[in-house]
């Protein structure tokens, strides 16, 4: 008869099975705290949503991930860090995070980029970088009103409402 199994897991927590049928045979798992294995993060996002950023990411299995460290950057190499959000520990089905960022620098680009931590400390770069442009897009006023929303004059006093060709509006003072 055959021997027993074979069971190799690889890089990414990648499993292979092999071996014949027969005899009962053995199986034995290793693992090398040494060479952990890493998150397989599936995706990293990010998107201006007015009044904040928003960053997503996905992955498709963690061992032992303790937690994720989220940098910004204004220039893409000075970072600081964000925020930390907990990790899943180890989980081999698809978990998705999310974080709004309403402290990023206005008029300009924001970099972002993630680093996962395991339970023992070892620290991993994802090595993606997500930039989100905030800087100021020119608005094209389609109309101007008062608080009653009555269609106005741009030389009205007081104040006024701007409403804006992408449907944002904008209420000031004017003297």
């Amino acid at each position: 008869g055959g021997g027993g199994g074979l069971i190799h897991i690889g890089a990414f927590g990648s499993v292979t099975a092999t071996g014949g049928t027969g005899a009962i045979g053995e199986v034995r798992l290793t693992y090398n705290p040494a060479c952990p294995l890493p998150i397989e993060l599936t995706s990293f996002t990010g998107s201006d949503e007015t009044r904040h950023n928003e960053l997503n990411w996905s992955t498709a299995s963690e061992i032992n991930n303790d937690y994720f460290t989220l940098e910004r950057s204004a220039n893409g190499s000075e970072w600081q860090k964000v925020t930390e959000i907990d990790g899943a520990g180890t989980s081999v089905s698809v978990l998705n995070y999310l974080y709004s960022d309403y402290d990023f620098s206005p008029n300009m680009i924001n970099y972002y980029r993630l680093s996962q931590t395991d339970f023992d400390g070892t620290v991993k770069n994802s090595g993606e970088i997500v930039s989100i442009d905030n800087r100021f897009k020119s608005k094209v006023i389609v109309r101007i009103t008062n608080i009653l929303g009555q269609n106005v004059s741009n030389d009205q006093k007081g104040i006024v409402i701007y409403v804006y060709e992408d449907g944002s509006n904008e209420m000031i003072f004017v003297d």
